[in-house]
C-alpha cells in the first residue's frame, strides 16, 4: 500500500507526462517534478530560450491545472537554461520525468 504523499506525487507525475504529450520540442533537455504538502514544481531545462517554448510550458501548466480533482493544489515552473554539456545531477530536481538523449561529447 503506498502512503498519501506517494500516491499524490504518482498522479502528479503522471498528470505531467499527459499534459507533456506532444508539446516537447527538441529544445527541451529535461523535465523533473517535486511534490510537497499539497504542491506541485515543474522542473524545465531547456537548451536555449524560446519564446515558442515559455508558451508550450505554460500550456502544460494549464493542462496540470485541469487534471486536478482538488482546487487547492499550486502548481509552479521552473525554468533553467543549460547549454553545452552538463550532468544529469546538474538537470533534475526531484523525480525525472523526462531525459533527453544527449550526443556524447
Amino acid at each position: 500500500m503506498h502512503s498519501p504523499e506517494a500516491q499524490f506525487e504518482n498522479f502528479q507525475a503522471l498528470a505531467f507526462v499527459q499534459s507533456a504529450l506532444g508539446a516537447l520540442s527538441q529544445n527541451f533537455r529535461s523535465l523533473s517534478i517535486q511534490c510537497s504538502n499539497g504542491q506541485v514544481d515543474l522542473y524545465y531545462v531547456l537548451e536555449n530560450d524560446s519564446p515558442e517554448d515559455r508558451e508550450e510550458i505554460g500550456d502544460i501548466e494549464a493542462e496540470m491545472y485541469s487534471h486536478q480533482n482538488n482546487g487547492s493544489i499550486v502548481i509552479h515552473s521552473h525554468i533553467k537554461i543549460f547549454s553545452g554539456s552538463r550532468s544529469f545531477e546538474e538537470m533534475i530536481v526531484g523525480r525525472p520525468i523526462y531525459l533527453r538523449k544527449e550526443a556524447n561529447g
